[in-house]
């Protein structure tokens, strides 16, 4: 996992005027990098470096009630929520769960050194929790099998915004802690089934944007709001819900990563059996560490037999809240025998020691930006970051939530307690950017004066996605903020192992392969992530979103991030490469990318594209 190094900059103590300065440093040095690289190829990048493309499950997969797969959330939500997807859902999509070959084929076509796609949690296990699909661990197989066999590298996302409804229904999915238990139950499955063959795992996609989408606007599933900060909910909390599932996320991240990096063995349940009189009468001044200490050394030579016995944890069962031993003060109020504990021997670890993957988690990633000069837009920028970017950074690398985001929300965000700390605190290999554009931040004090806040206005800020007196055609180029990202992380966060898993540009669906937008977009970028490796960034590889025009979030199919156009009027889904597609396999294959050559690259691309397309 990664060690962070021991940074006093971003302690709560550091004066506000060295990060004010950071954050200028930041903003000047991606304005220059734009210009400082001109041509370059595929091998400039370093040699372990990779080129994908990505997806996710629902995005592509469709057969949304073929071989057993259960709704999820996701599939709730868009039936409910029609206005948003255009009437659009996911029930065929791009077909990909029967197309997988073929799609496997295009990837070899354009020369993708990786495929990034995520794991339908009710297609593999259909009641959120036990019982295996057969049908959906034969599907992942195939898929895995056959990416690897044409030498394209499998990079796995574990929930892309998908929770099986049993969960939701049952416990209210990530708003419970009982989902800790059972997503990591579901991580067990894919590491045991598929970690021989996959190396790279993401936990959670975007777990900041789904827990404000899902849980305070309401515009991603679950589509949970309360008035007046969502559209259209009929329940839901966005004062509190938002802070709570994203702690919950991390909990379950952090619980995921343990699991791959050190696999226990349950030796037995049933403390909850022990005589309660025994605790209470006997022992009623001991903690509970006393108690649990004194009654295992006292049973260790008869009932364990000599067994070392590593650590044991307790929970209470009705809300499955982990019960601290050294944080109880002591057991007389507590019932016992409403108290669960599993006891654990050590044993070699069965994932990471023999399958040697990395796991990490993903968020999305815009840059900010100071919307004018001003000092206090400066400082609200700041805050932008810490609220975006160290909502879920700042734990998984210190240990605790920004200093700021625990004094505006206050109560609303759960506290770590030192147990999560410590599980949290490096529990990652590399983080996952989704990185698509900067915005720009205005101070907005007024709301912070305001006792009903949702996590928005707890930034007391406003975002807008072009600066004041923006010139005209302001942000055709706007890759410069991948730049800004990349050196943040690289300054305050120890330059971890980073991915860009998403990056890419919307356009119009309008059935025109000659998607040169895309080009230029996807030109900037890669050169602008070309120029930050040679500065130092830690940056492992870049995804493009996507491989398909599949299911967006918001327009359905009415909008394309894809490489590939997929004809919904034609039964069997065509595929047709656009420009774009063509000009990342030359890029991939070798050929050298000038500035001054995209417009003459895009137009003889262009002949071919639209030949091919008109012959088939």
């Amino acid at each position: 996992m990664w060690k962070q190094k021991q940074r006093s900059l971003m302690d709560s103590s550091a004066p506000l005027i060295i990060l004010l300065m950071l954050l200028m440093l930041l903003q000047l040095l991606a304005v220059m990098a734009i210009a400082r690289v001109e041509n370059f190829t595929r091998s400039d990048f370093p040699v372990d470096f990779i080129f994908g493309a990505g997806s996710s499950a629902f995005q592509v997969e469709g057969a949304a009630r073929e071989d057993g797969r259960t709704p999820s959330i996701w599939d709730t939500f868009v039936y409910a929520n029609k206005g948003l997807s255009h009437g659009a859902s996911g029930d065929i999509a791009c077909d990909q769960y029967h197309k997988y070959k073929e799609d496997v084929q295009h990837m070899v076509d354009t020369g993708l050194e990786a495929y990034r796609f995520s794991i339908s949690w009710s297609r593999l296990i259909p009641d959120g929790r036990g019982r295996v699909n057969p049908k959906g661990l034969e599907y992942y197989n195939n898929l895995i099998n056959e990416l690897l066999m044409h030498g394209i590298q499998p990079h796995v996302t574990l929930f892309h915004f998908d929770t099986p409804q049993v969960l939701e229904d049952e416990y209210g999915g990530w708003l419970s802690r009982k989902i800790v238990n059972d997503f990591t139950a579901y991580a067990d499955v894919c590491f045991k089934e598929f970690g021989d063959r996959v190396l790279y795992w993401t936990t959670i996609n975007e777990g900041n944007v789904f827990a404000m989408g899902g849980y305070d606007n309401g515009i991603a599933p679950p589509g949970r709001c309360s008035f007046p900060f969502g559209l259209n909910c009929s329940k839901g909390n966005s004062i509190t819900e938002p802070y709570i599932a994203g702690h919950n996320m991390l909990l379950a991240h952090s619980s995921a990563v343990k699991l791959y990096y050190k696999k226990h063995k349950v030796v037995t349940h049933g403390i909850e059996d022990v005589t309660t009189a025994y605790f209470i009468v006997v022992l009623p001044f001991l903690t509970v560490s006393d108690v649990f200490k004194s009654f295992f050394i006292g049973i260790d030579q008869w009932f364990w037999c000599g067994q070392n016995i590593d650590h044991f944890e307790c929970s209470e069962k009705e809300t499955n809240t982990f019960l601290p031993t050294n944080e109880i003060p002591s057991i007389k109020p507590l019932k016992l025998d409403n108290i669960g504990c599993q006891i654990f021997q050590d044993v070699e670890p069965l994932y990471q020691a023999t399958q040697h993957g990395f796991v990490g988690l993903n968020i999305y990633a815009p840059w900010f930006s100071p919307y004018s000069n001003a000092t206090e837009d400066k400082i609200a920028t700041q805050r932008a970051i810490d609220f975006y970017i160290g909502w879920f950074l700042h734990p998984m690398v210190f240990g605790d939530y920004p200093h700021i985001i625990k004094k505006n929300a206050g109560t609303k965000i759960p506290a770590l307690t030192p147990r999560e700390s410590r599980l949290l605190k490096g529990s990652f290999d590399f983080i996952g950017l989704n990185h698509y554009l900067t915005l720009y931040v205005k101070d907005s004090p007024s709301s912070l004066n305001v006792n009903i806040r949702d996590i928005v206005a707890d930034m007391g800020l406003s975002t807008l996605v072009e600066p004041e007196d923006a010139p005209e055609n302001q942000n055709d180029d706007t890759s410069s903020s991948l730049s800004g990202i990349l050196e943040y992380l690289r300054n305050v966060y120890a330059n971890p192992p980073t991915y860009i898993h998403e990056n890419g540009k919307r356009t119009e669906r309008n059935g025109t392969l000659n998607d040169t937008s895309r080009v230029k977009y996807m030109y900037s970028y890669i050169r602008t992530l070309l120029d930050a490796i040679k500065n130092g960034s830690n940056t492992k590889g870049y995804f493009l979103w996507s491989l398909l025009d599949g299911f967006e979030p918001i327009g359905g199919y009415t909008t394309s991030f894809g490489l590939y156009y997929v004809d919904l009027d034609d039964k069997q889904l065509k595929r047709y490469p656009k420009l774009s597609a063509h000009w990342y396999s030359n890029f991939l294959k070798g050929r050298t990318i000038k500035p001054d050559e995209i417009n003459e690259v895009v137009n003889e691309i262009f002949v071919s594209s639209t030949s091919k397309a008109s012959d088939q």
